[in-house]
């Protein structure tokens, strides 16, 4: 016979299969694309200059730590942070691709993109328009850094029509992106004792405020139905 403290720990190992996976998976897919994204988009064909490359990196690192501390008030655990930081990623990649033309669009190649265009204004306007939306407690200072940002390049029709792109791809993004399943209220996972239910664990028994994360809309792939796992062995 199996020892008791084996049988929990089996057991417990169940109760997390369908509902953990399925909820990790999307934000697996979302982890993916923040990690994927941000290769190409930095890539040195897409940036004209050392300023326009030292710009994608500063705004990149940026995103990130804001993203991921939630904007200085709080950590965020890395599957909540990943789906915003894809967006910011994402919109930044077709910004800077619409102006070089090397790779296939995420969204849509902006309108008004010419490969004249800067990389640097419209790498920081990408950016700064989606963390603007995702953070608009952080208005103060995000205002302040894209205004700095945008001080360091010369004044002149390549930087107008850079912040054009990087206005379009921003906008492109967050549409693309609405009602993808982000923070919904009413999602929870089932709780209680029984093999895929979540068991809640001291000191706080508190639930998983989270349990969004497995219906988020992937970023690289159609959907998650491939990557689900039976129901737990009872």
């Amino acid at each position: 016979m199996m020892p008791a403290r084996e049988k929990v720990g089996v057991r417990n190992r169940q109760l997390s299969r369908k509902g953990f996976l399925a909820g990790i998976c999307g934000a697996t897919l979302s982890c993916l694309a923040a990690a994927t994204v941000p290769i190409v988009s930095a890539a040195p064909a897409s940036a004209s200059t050392e300023t326009d490359r030292n710009i994608i990196i500063d705004w990149y690192q940026t995103s990130g730590f804001l993203l991921f501390n939630r904007g200085l008030t709080s950590a965020t655990p890395p599957w909540v942070s990943a789906p915003d930081k894809a967006m910011v990623n994402g919109a930044v990649y077709d910004a800077t691709n619409g102006i070089s033309r090397t790779h296939q669009a995420y969204v849509a190649i902006p309108p008004s993109a010419d490969p004249g265009d800067s990389v640097g204004a419209a790498a920081a306007t990408a950016s700064y328009r989606v963390l603007l939306s995702l953070l608009p407690e952080m208005e103060a200072m995000l205002d302040s850094k894209y205004q700095s940002t945008l001080a360091l390049i010369p004044n002149s029709p390549a930087k107008n029509g850079g912040i054009a792109v990087g206005e379009e791809a921003a906008s492109a993004m967050l549409a693309a992106r609405q009602n993808d399943g982000r923070n919904a209220e009413d999602e929870t996972f089932p709780t209680g004792n029984e093999p895929g239910e979540f068991r809640p664990v001291p000191p706080s028994y508190q639930l998983d405020a989270h349990a969004w994360v497995r219906n988020v809309k992937p970023f690289l792939i159609p959907g998650v139905e491939r990557f689900q796992v039976e129901a737990p062995i009872r």
